[in-house]
């Protein structure tokens, strides 16, 4: 089956909007490679400007400057770090990344938990994995090593929930992520001191 087209039905879209579908409202065809500001003309142009400063007032309702935030933090921490920051979990829900050298055996412990020592530097922490819906994998003695978990200031036990050995590319960054996370921190408990 041939079709006879003429030039004036002939138009081509590539590089410019779809055609309009159902009940859209029909549109200019402008190149997508333009700024469509300049491309329509200035009457149809209409630009709205809002107001979102937490001083701003919204019908009915007002923004609140300071507003407490109880979501679950991640803290990239070091040992000593992860021990100051967690006497603030009555405030919020904090869980710490650690990377520290493997400096003891792994040693297996009631209700299937692995109990070892991890040490950055001068700090070292008494760690506990509990065996529950997956193993510990095996962790190599002077390595360092990724642990996330909460950390028991009663008990003064970090409780992993994650163990793994740590990648170069973390390792590189990690001191980067403490010094954020340490800012931060700082910054949120100032924050909920003034509250």
């Amino acid at each position: 089956m041939k079709r006879n087209l003429t030039e004036s039905s002939v138009r081509s879209t590539a590089g410019c909007l779809p055609v309009p579908l159902f009940n859209q409202k029909k549109r200019n065809r402008i190149p997508l490679t333009s700024n469509p500001l300049k491309n329509e003309p200035s009457s149809s142009v209409t630009t709205h400007s809002f107001d979102f400063s937490p001083t701003s007032t919204v019908p009915g309702y007002q923004l609140k400057l300071k507003e407490k935030d109880n979501s679950l933090r991640i803290i990239s921490a070091v040992i000593e770090s992860m021990k100051h920051w967690s006497q603030y979990t009555y405030k919020t829900a904090l869980l710490f990344e650690v990377l520290g050298t493997l400096d003891s055996a792994v040693t297996p412990g009631s209700y299937g938990a692995k109990s070892f020592v991890l040490r950055d530097g001068k700090e070292s922490v008494s760690c506990i994995f509990y065996e529950i819906d997956r193993e510990l994998p095996r962790l190599i003695r002077g390595r360092v090593h990724r642990c996330m978990g909460n950390y028991d200031t009663k008990k003064n036990i970090f409780k992993c929930v994650s163990v793994r050995p740590a990648i170069v590319t973390e390792q590189k960054t990690f001191q980067e992520f403490v010094k954020i996370a340490d800012m931060e921190m700082r910054e949120y408990v100032k924050t909920m001191n003034e509250v």
